[in-house]
């Protein structure tokens, strides 16, 4: 059984979390072995081969057993542990993207009869007519159009339902398997990786988020591309680096020093003296939904449509079993408008940053 373990832990699950605001589990699921625990569980493994496996003791694993039904992400189903998120192998992954391969066409076909419009709606924003579309087409046609600005319709409209409650919060989350090294998340997926330094928002889209970029950076890689430091808090470093951002955006000669912007060259965010990247305001941003709302109707349609088989796909996997339909339904969306997007860029309807992420700022 050691043998099979090996096997089913022989590449690294990536944690995923769909949450707004204060929303997020009270564990850390990388400690402590909770992830391996999760995955063992949904592959059928029992408590005894499992804590042979880890060895640790049986108080022990008990301990550790309670603390993930706690925090919900495990549920007791007579004297049996199950999931209760959503765990996803690279084998279990190839039959998912079966049905979604059967909806990405009809997408891509919804977004190349709309793109003249899009980009129409895109040029209304001021702060985006100084780039090419061609520049901006991962961040409107997947970031906007699919991901985390349509998501909320899509949530909404189609699964009319909140996020999975778990241990008093609202959240959805996956354990998804990947190779070992591979440079792109989890099956390729896209997704916006933002956070705020003071008030001055960051925000990151793409399926390499984890390399090097402005959040991943830390002390010793901003002292080596952006000079040296006397505050050694990183985060406290990255506000003032994108104050001195707009301070050049917004005065007229105000001049930030060269090591500034060399580090921000070597990111992507600036090219030579110029910025390189887009500044929305709040309100631009909130904006964004007018552009999602182009296909927002006929693209829920499309899931309407197709919900019995959506149902028929899920009451016929071993998920039905451990999550609801929506937390089901959520990742196998997360797969579909990635490979939506990935169609598009092999239309050349969609480019790929020079950076491999879509960087913007939210002032």
């Amino acid at each position: 059984m050691s043998y099979k373990i090996k096997e089913i832990l022989k590449y690294e699950y990536e944690n995923k979390m769909i949450s707004n605001g204060n929303n997020f589990p009270k564990i850390d699921l990388c400690k402590n072995n909770l992830k391996e625990i999760c995955v063992l569980l949904h592959n059928k493994v029992s408590a005894e081969e499992m804590r042979g496996y880890l060895g640790i003791s049986q108080n022990e694993l008990v301990k550790r057993l309670e603390l993930l039904e706690k925090e919900e992400l495990l549920k007791r189903r007579d004297s049996n542990y199950i999931p209760n998120l959503m765990v996803i192998s690279l084998e279990e992954g190839k039959e998912i993207f079966k049905y979604v391969c059967e909806i990405a066409n009809e997408i891509v076909e919804l977004i190349e009869e709309n793109v003249e419009i899009i980009k129409e709606e895109t040029y209304k924003f001021q702060c985006l007519k100084q780039f090419d579309f061609n520049e901006l087409s991962l961040f409107i046609l997947s970031g906007v159009i699919l991901d985390f600005i349509q998501i909320d319709n899509v949530e909404s409209m189609f699964l009319k339902a909140e996020r999975t409650r778990r241990n008093g919060m609202n959240y959805y989350y996956s354990l998804l398997e990947k190779n070992k090294g591979a440079s792109k998340e989890a099956f390729g997926i896209y997704g916006n990786m933002f956070r705020y330094y003071g008030n001055i928002g960051f925000g990151l889209y793409g399926n390499e988020r984890n390399g090097e970029n402005f959040h991943t950076i830390d002390i010793s890689a901003i002292n080596k591309y952006f000079g040296s430091f006397i505050n050694e808090n990183k985060d406290d470093i990255k506000q003032y680096l994108l104050e001195e951002l707009l301070k050049y955006h917004y005065e007229n000669d105000y001049s930030i020093k060269p090591n500034i912007i060399a580090g921000f060259n070597h990111l992507g965010i600036m090219k030579g003296s110029k910025i390189n990247i887009p500044i929305l305001n709040k309100n631009d941003f909130y904006k964004l939904n007018n552009i999602a709302d182009i296909i927002k109707k006929d693209y829920v349609n499309i899931f309407e449509r197709n919900r019995d088989n959506l149902y028929y796909y899920y009451n016929g996997s071993n998920y039905a079993q451990e999550i609801t339909f929506e937390e089901y339904f959520i990742w196998w969306y997360h797969l579909l408008y990635s490979k939506v997007t990935d169609l598009l860029i092999e239309k050349k309807i969609i480019e790929i940053p020079n950076a491999h992420n879509f960087s913007y700022i939210v002032s």
